[in-house]
């Protein structure tokens, strides 16, 4: 426990500047998708009528996505690539699977006494 706390005064969450974009996508069947994407990029990066390539989230939940590419044509090449951020920082993440371990070692000592 101590070194995730060690490791999450080094790089606290307030540090995050992430944001969520919620914005819809205009199919080329004409079919619209809302899209959303947390990320630390300039509001300015995406602007309404630029053609985007959709990189899904592995972990999706609906609109969800890892990363949105820029393109110049709508099959052209890529001007630039829009990541998502994490939904966790990484020590975050540590420190929840240790606070989960401990429950179940808890948990497990509890029962088999």
């Amino acid at each position: 426990m101590a070194a995730t706390a060690f490791a999450h005064h080094r790089h606290p969450a307030a540090r995050d500047t992430a944001t969520v974009w919620e914005f819809t996508v205009r199919l080329t069947g004409g079919e619209r998708l809302p899209v959303t994407l947390r990320t630390d990029a300039p509001r300015g990066a995406l602007r309404p009528r630029d053609h985007v390539r959709l990189i899904p989230a592995r972990h999706t939940r609906r609109g969800a996505v890892k990363a949105v590419e820029i393109l110049a044509t709508p099959t052209g090449p890529i001007l630039h690539r829009i990541t998502a951020s994490p939904t966790l920082p990484p020590v975050q993440r540590a420190g929840l699977l240790l606070a989960a371990l401990l429950l179940a070692a808890t948990a497990a000592t509890l029962l088999t006494a």
